[in-house]
């Protein structure tokens, strides 16, 4: 307890005449850490709603230049997973540089979402949503 106490008195100390900028930084870690993927929950709730809105409005537009398929759909969705993945990362490295002293590593951070997102393409590979997408007819009109 005695290195959170530490870390809790040192961005005291640094914020103590800014605190909106402290409480603004704090904000950006929560939402930072809402769209990593450290919890649980944020998959299923935030980060896969997301990508698929991602995926539907990319292909929404890439339509008009060519024929969009069910992998092409798939790509668009898991580059918006990826995307909000790395938002996460990106935003908690931002507010833990800028709360404290530490420096964590960008990289590592890059890595792990990466690797979830290999994990989500094995399993569209592997048809784990091909039932429910068509069960529940969740593809856009203009995916073939």
């Amino acid at each position: 307890m005695g290195k959170f106490k530490e870390l809790y008195r040192a961005t005291k100390e640094k914020y103590k005449d800014n605190p909106v900028k402290f409480f603004w930084y704090l904000l950006i870690g929560i939402v930072g850490f809402i769209l990593s993927p450290l919890t649980w929950w944020n998959d299923v709730f935030v980060n896969f709603p997301l990508a698929f809105a991602f995926g539907y409005l990319a292909t929404m537009i890439l339509k008009n230049f060519m024929d969009i398929s069910l992998i092409t759909f798939f790509w668009t969705i898991a580059i918006g997973y990826w995307i909000s993945n790395f938002l996460g990362f990106y935003l908690m490295h931002i507010s833990i540089v800028k709360t404290t002293d530490k420096k964590p590593s960008i990289a590592n951070q890059v890595l792990i979402s990466v690797l979830y997102t290999v994990v989500i393409y094995l399993l569209v590979e592997s048809t784990f949503f091909e039932d429910t997408i068509y069960k529940y007819d969740l593809l856009p009109p203009w995916v073939s």
